[in-house]
């Protein structure tokens, strides 16, 4: 009997970086699962105003740092609101290699479009992040209400975060990332309708209202998934959901979940 690990990749959302994640790999059983903490922030401020950014490029990317094209193991992807439009992309270019989607609050590529949106408020976020950008280039420190959710990470991620958040290239990469997402990554990043793969999505207070196009998207998503399960706790955040140490048990739930229903359907690989 074969055996084998699952390479489980994260993509984190604007304005976090792989240290959010922080809660949800600590707890992942390293006999089981192989962590790849994608780190899309640019070497340098100048990288970070100018590198591509379409879908293709970060790709290209991702592979040079990764290597996953070197192994044949099953890949979990999970993605974090714009990350999860890049993990669908993902899924479409690495195939039958994928084990299966963990979607947590992902972002509806209609939340771009002016005058649609009501739950992430887009054209306000580019706003804020710009004005951080400015902030931060003439010294100013991150924000006590900005701190607040990366205070609840565990303490080496937490630093490592509030670091990050001091620097102009932090704050230029999350809006060069965000107008991205509007328009390069939903453009030439390659979303499946339909998919046969096992989807598990994690959601929080945003889809509270049945209305929001948020709730719309993940249905879509839910029903466009020939095995799929919806995750949800309504008292969590966009941001608590990985942040929160109790709230972010349950995305450890929606990929251990993931990873039984991919097992369920290969009894003849082991896995360690």
């Amino acid at each position: 009997m074969k055996q084998q690990r699952f390479i489980t990749v994260f993509e984190n959302g604007l304005m976090t970086g792989p240290s959010s994640w922080a809660w949800v790999t600590s707890r992942m059983n390293p006999s089981i699962y192989k962590v790849i903490l994608v780190e899309r922030a640019a070497e340098s401020a100048f990288d970070a105003c100018f590198r591509e950014q379409n879908y293709t490029a970060i790709l290209e990317r991702q592979l040079a740092k990764t290597g996953l094209e070197n192994t044949n193991d099953p890949v979990i992807l999970v993605g974090h609101s714009v990350g999860a439009l890049l993990a669908r992309s993902h899924a479409h270019y690495f195939g039958s290699r994928v084990a299966g989607l963990v979607l947590v609050d992902p972002s509806p590529p209609e939340q771009f479009t002016p005058g649609a949106d009501t739950n992430f408020r887009y054209l306000r976020l580019n706003q804020a992040i710009f004005r951080r950008i400015v902030r931060t280039f003439f010294g100013g420190l991150p924000s006590s209400t900005e701190l607040e959710g990366v205070n609840q990470l565990p303490p080496q991620a937490s630093e490592t975060m509030s670091l990050e958040m001091r620097k102009p290239k932090f704050w230029i990469d999350a809006y060069r990332e965000s107008k991205s997402a509007a328009k390069l990554w939903v453009e030439s990043g390659i979303s499946p309708q339909k998919t046969e793969l096992i989807t598990s999505v994690v959601s929080t207070d945003v889809i509270a209202s049945s209305a929001s196009i948020q709730s719309r998207y993940v249905e879509e998503v839910l029903a466009n998934s020939k095995s799929s399960a919806s995750f949800e706790n309504l008292e969590a955040t966009h941001e608590s959901i990985l942040f929160n140490e109790q709230h972010s048990q349950l995305v450890n739930e929606a990929i251990e979940w993931t990873a039984f229903k991919w097992s369920e359907l290969h009894p003849e690989v082991e896995v360690q």
